[in-house]
C-alpha cells in the first residue's frame, strides 16, 4: 500500500518500565514526535499501577508549549466519570491558547466502581449513562444548552472557532451510527479487539460524511520490548472475541499490515500505541516507523 497521504499519530499511556518516573524522557519523546512530523499525539487516561500519569490533563499545556506543529489531546477522557461542563471548559480554553492543535478524545470504558467513586467523588453515580454525558458535552461545546435555557452560562470562551477537535475512541466503527454528530471524528482500535473490519463497518466508512475524520489504532513494538508485547497480546486476546486477533507489529511490518487492513477504506489517519520499554526505545521506534513511512 502507498503510505503517501497517511497521517501518523501516537498514543502514549505512560507505561514505560522504570524504577522512577522519567518525565524528562517523556518530554523528549513528545518533542521528538513533533520534530519527526507526527500529526497528533494522544495521552491515555488510565488508572493502573506503575504508570507515569493516570489523567494527562496537567501535562497537556506543557506539551503544547514545547512543540510547534503536533496536535495534542487526551486519548481519551473517561466521560462517564467527569463533569461534561468542566471538560468542555478546560479544552475550549486550551484550544483558544493553541488554536488548531488541541484534540479531545473521549471513550466509554467501564472501570471498577471504587475507582469511579475516587475519580468523580460526590458527583459519582453508579453506571452513569454515557449517551447523556456525551449529549451534555456536545451541548456545552456547541451551545445547545444556552439555546434551551438563556440563563445557562456556557463554558468560556464562547467563540466556536476555539473548539478542540472531538474524537470518539472505540473498538468498533458502529459508533458512527450509534453516536452520529457532524462535529465528531472516529478512531477504531485494532489492538483492543479483532483486527478485521467487517463488511458492515466498511459500509459505514464508505457512507461516512467526508468531513468526518476516520482513524485506526495499532500497536508497534521492537525486539527489546518483545516480552512486553507478548504480555500485552495475551491480555488483549483474552478480552477479544474468541479466536479474534489483534494487531501488534514491528516497524518493518507496519506498511504491509496497514495496507492489508485499509485497502478498501478511505482512512488516512493511523494512531500507533508505542510498546517501547523506555522513552529512549520509544524514540527509536518512531524514528524507524518514519523510515518505513518515508
Amino acid at each position: 500500500m502507498q503510505m503517501q497521504g497517511m497521517k501518523l499519530g501516537l498514543l502514549e499511556l505512560g507505561d514505560v518500565t522504570m524504577d522512577t518516573y522519567d518525565y524528562g524522557g517523556l518530554l523528549e519523546y513528545v518533542k521528538a514526535a513533533d520534530r519527526l512530523g507526527y500529526h497528533r499525539m494522544w495521552f491515555g487516561e488510565h488508572y493502573t499501577a506503575n504508570i507515569h500519569f493516570n489523567n494527562p490533563e496537567p501535562l497537556l499545556p506543557l506539551f503544547l508549549s514545547l512543540t510547534q506543529h503536533i496536535r495534542i489531546g487526551p486519548g481519551g477522557v473517561l466521560l462517564k466519570y467527569h463533569s461534561p461542563y468542566r471538560i468542555a471548559s478546560y479544552y475550549k480554553i486550551l484550544a483558544a491558547l493553541f488554536p488548531g492543535r488541541v484534540e479531545l478524545g473521549i471513550c466509554r470504558p467501564f472501570i471498577p466502581s471504587y475507582m469511579g467513586q475516587i475519580i468523580a467523588g460526590h458527583t459519582y453515580q453508579q453506571d452513569p449513562d454515557f449517551r447523556d454525558r456525551l449529549q451534555e458535552l456536545l451541548d456545552c461545546l456547541y451551545g445547545g444548552k444556552r439555546e434551551q435555557n438563556p440563563a445557562y452560562i456556557s463554558p468560556p470562551p464562547l467563540a466556536k472557532i476555539t473548539l478542540p477537535a472531538l474524537w470518539m475512541l472505540s473498538s468498533t466503527f458502529q459508533d458512527i451510527q450509534t453516536y452520529p454528530h457532524s462535529g465528531m471524528h472516529y478512531c477504531r482500535s485494532l489492538f483492543h479487539s479483532s483486527y478485521a473490519l467487517d463488511q458492515e463497518e466498511i459500509g459505514m466508512l464508505r457512507s461516512a460524511d467526508k468531513k468526518t475524520s476516520l482513524a485506526v489504532a495499532i500497536a508497534v513494538y521492537c525486539e527489546a520490548s518483545k516480552a512486553k508485547r507478548n504480555a500485552f497480546l495475551k491480555m488483549m486476546q483474552m478480552r477479544a472475541t474468541a479466536g479474534a486477533k489483534v494487531i501488534c507489529c514491528r516497524p518493518e511490518e507496519f506498511p504491509d499490515i496497514v495496507g492489508e487492513r485499509l485497502a478498501h477504506t478511505h482512512i488516512k489517519d493511523i494512531i500507533i500505541a508505542n510498546m517501547g520499554n523506555t522513552y529512549a526505545e520509544k524514540i527509536k521506534i518512531i524514528h524507524s516507523l518514519k523510515q518505513q513511512y518515508d
